[in-house]
């Protein structure tokens, strides 16, 4: 008996080992399939994506734009409807919410495509003459891209709501309006500089607001699918910026709007991330870097309104540079010590250059003021970097107005020497009577520097 048992036992050993092998096939075929249909959607998706934006400048050769955009509308729709034939038929989720979302993707195309057909007819700026002719959208007449546009609409409205929909549901309907506002901005048949500026603007500012109301209440856009639902909301205002950029003369006006809106945006971004503090970081660093083109973009822009003199152009570059790095530090994800550095360096050592290259009063005393205010800031804050270039700041107006006085009064004169005799005799006797209070109490404040943080 015993025997037959230990007989058996190699044969049902076996019979396990045979099938946990083939579970390991099993699944490991899985993953390699998986593996290979994330790999086909992703080149899918960057093949549709780049088609379709590669379509606003060239387009297929057809007999006029009306025809090249019915193409472009049926592409838009035959990929909404390619979403719903996966998820009704195939019942295949992933590359339903994918489709559908390209489908949302290309729907500021199909806009940008209407905005040039009706700007074509009739503009309410003088008019934009240096259109490159591939990117000349043009109707028959006004009728014709009134009725095409109002078609357009009427087909890409139910596009917009099912997509966002299938992305973020409970908060489908609110950012679906924000979309179609967008793409209702690109329709306007206006190519001025200063009021496509203005316009980005406000459009950007609306899209922050309400996408950062949404977020606080509905905690499914922080998953994937639902972060590309909030992005796309800014996809009209990118065309925007896009064509602007592209087709038209870039001025200080349009360079600082542009800094502007990417300093908004990595602000934003940054505060949304709590959770990955390295997203936050990169998104902090991109910030700093788009304020020095936002200060550059200020102050080139004040100057061609206002010619500034030379001492002032470089106050007020490190003056924004400083205040935009120091609104960062406020919201620094590792208590902003860094980028305060960097503003108190900036400070510092521009009100010096400033100082070096343009001598006089004024600059002197800016900067004399500037150091107070450094040193006020650091004492609140505890900082001994800031501090020391502050104090640096400081001793440089100081030195300027001492050396000035010293030319504009003659110290060779009996009363020069009077005062400066009262003035040392003055001196030693305070040293005299408070020379112990005044040593102990700078012991005290030098073990209070030193406990502060760098």
């Amino acid at each position: 008996m015993n025997a037959a048992v230990q007989k058996s036992k190699p044969f049902s050993e076996d019979a396990t080992n045979n099938q946990q092998e083939k579970e390991s096939n099993r699944m490991s075929s899985l993953f390699s399939y998986a593996s290979l249909s994330r790999l086909l959607r992703l080149i899918g998706a960057s093949i549709l994506v780049v088609a379709i934006y590669l379509f606003l400048f060239q387009g297929w050769q057809t007999a006029n734009d009306i025809d090249r955009y019915i193409i472009m509308l049926a592409q838009t729709l035959g990929l909404s409807f390619a979403g719903f034939a996966c998820s009704y038929w195939l019942n295949e989720n992933k590359s339903a919410r994918l489709l559908l979302g390209l489908s949302l993707f290309s729907v500021p195309v199909n806009f940008a495509i209407l905005g040039g057909m009706l700007y074509s007819q009739f503009q309410w700026d003088a008019g934009l003459h240096s259109y490159p002719d591939f990117a000349h959208w043009t109707s028959d007449s006004l009728v014709i891209a009134l009725i095409t546009t109002a078609i357009g609409w009427l087909l890409l409205i139910p596009v917009i709501f099912v997509g966002f929909m299938v992305l973020a549901r409970q908060s489908a309907t609110r950012l679906s309006f924000l979309f179609m506002l967008g793409s209702a901005a690109i329709l306007l048949p206006v190519r001025d500089i200063g009021i496509i500026s203005g316009l980005l603007v406000i459009l950007t500012l609306i899209i922050l607001r309400q996408t950062s109301a949404v977020l606080r209440h509905d905690l499914s856009l922080r998953t994937l699918e639902g972060r590309f639902a909030r992005y796309l909301c800014f996809l009209p205002a990118g065309i925007i910026l896009g064509r602007a950029t592209f087709l038209y003369a870039v001025d200080a006006m349009m360079f600082t709007v542009i800094a502007g809106l990417f300093y908004g945006v990595f602000r934003q971004l940054a505060i949304e991330q709590a959770f990955s503090q390295k997203f936050r970081l990169i998104m902090e660093y991109l910030g700093g870097v788009t304020a020095g083109c936002v200060a550059i973009g200020l102050t080139m822009l004040i100057d061609s309104y206002q010619s500034m003199p030379d001492e002032i152009f470089i106050f007020v570059f490190i003056f924004i540079l400083a205040g935009l790095l120091l609104e960062i530090s406020f919201r620094a994800c590792k208590g902003g010590a860094g980028y305060r550095r960097a503003a108190a360096v900036i400070l510092s050592m521009g009100m010096f250059t400033n100082l070096l290259l343009f001598p006089s009063v004024m600059t002197a005393s800016i900067s004399l003021f500037m150091g107070m205010v450094m040193l006020i800031y650091a004492y609140s804050v505890q900082q001994r970097v800031v501090f020391l270039f502050g104090l640096f700041a400081v001793l440089a107006g100081l030195g300027y107005h001492v050396h000035y006085a010293m030319e504009v009064f003659n110290l060779g004169s009996w009363v020069s020497l009077s005062l400066l005799g009262i003035t040392a005799i003055f001196a030693a006797s305070i040293l005299e009577r408070y020379g112990q209070v005044i040593r102990s109490q700078l012991a005290s404040w030098q073990q209070r520097f030193r406990s502060w943080e760098c």
